[in-house]
């Protein structure tokens, strides 16, 4: 057991198993708050992570992707390199509500991008609008699964 406050959660396997393979760290040495919401900055490195995306040192980098990331920001290096690979875009104001939480959508969206799966194939989906066609490709490929584990 890696985290102490993650040894009766439902999403015990699926975070050790994240840590060991050096995608997430946790809040500290034995403290993961597996029940906090994670912020659209975070889920950008753990996604980059996750397709083992190395991004410039911080103090590198001069010019930012959004308005509301500064050059101080932590996660820059992160939320630059997803907008350059094409996985966030950023809301329709031309920012990126870094310290937002991140919703179910947003974080399947851009794992399928991260994950290049195939986001053209028609579904149906009774209960959700058209332009979440994606999540049902998710669900057939397990990734809901394992997002769940770190949104909600």
């Amino acid at each position: 057991m890696v985290f102490q406050d993650s040894k009766d959660h439902w999403a015990k396997n699926y975070i050790e198993l994240l840590n060991r393979k050096g995608i997430v760290k946790g809040k500290g040495p034995t403290t993961y708050a597996p029940d906090d919401l994670l912020t659209r900055a975070e889920f950008t490195k753990i996604a980059l992570k996750a397709i083992d995306v190395d991004v410039e040192p911080l103090d590198e980098i001069n010019q930012v992707p959004f308005p509301d990331v500064t050059l101080d920001d932590w996660f820059l290096p992160y939320v630059k390199k997803s907008k350059e690979l094409g996985l966030v875009k950023g809301y329709d104001d031309g920012e990126f509500k870094p310290n937002q939480p991140i919703n179910r959508v947003e974080a399947i969206k851009i794992l399928m991008e991260a994950f290049h799966l195939d986001m053209t194939e028609e579904v149906s989906l009774r209960d959700l609008p058209p332009k979440h066609h994606h999540l049902q490709r998710c669900v057939d490929r397990s990734v809901v699964q394992s997002v769940c584990a770190f949104c909600y």
